[in-house]
């Protein structure tokens, strides 16, 4: 059996014409990983252009830690482009030690990854982060509970002002929702 072809990509100080530049064999490309260093929300264009030209994938890993500069506007970039991906069955976003990052980006995954029917597995970390609420929090989990397919949830939300009310009403909906 021939081995899945997964690029796996570390990038530091990731500005725009980086990213872009990026050469991936599209039509094997199943799964992706990238993990970023100081990209800002600018950075975020050539993430568009890259998963823009992998339409199949299966499995995306985007890690954030320790992009301070990268939030919400780049959230608003790249999130078009992923509930774009019909045969996305797996993502993981780690959004984490960021400035920008609030609960408006939250809300966002949350109402993309709604729109993706094949996803089984969501993995989302958005720690330490003292902006995010309990709104924003219950407003992405009640939108991405409710796919079809969804099997596994895992959320990773340390470090934010949620309160354990709203980790019961978490639990209470995943548990009437997710497979």
């Amino acid at each position: 059996m021939e081995k899945e072809y997964e690029p796996t990509i570390e990038i530091a100080g990731a500005g725009n014409m980086e990213v872009e530049s990026l050469k991936i064999q599209k039509d094997q490309a199943k799964r992706l990983k990238m993990r970023f260093k100081n990209l800002t929300d600018f950075g975020a264009k050539g993430i568009t252009t890259v998963l823009g030209n992998l339409p199949s994938l299966n499995l995306l890993y985007l890690d954030f830690t320790g992009c301070t500069e990268f939030g919400d506007n780049g959230l608003k970039q790249i999130l078009p482009v992923i509930e774009k991906l019909a045969t996305l069955r797996e993502i993981k976003l780690v959004i984490s030690e960021s400035d920008e990052s609030k609960n408006d980006g939250l809300k966002l995954i949350g109402a993309s990854l709604a729109k993706i029917a094949n996803l089984k597995e969501i993995n989302i970390t958005y720690s330490p982060n003292p902006h995010i609420n309990d709104e924003a929090v219950t407003e992405c989990v009640t939108s991405i509970s409710k796919l079809p397919n969804l099997e596994k949830l895992h959320l990773g939300f340390y470090g934010t002002k949620i309160s354990i009310k709203c980790l019961e009403l978490v639990k209470q909906i995943i548990n009437e929702n997710v497979k």
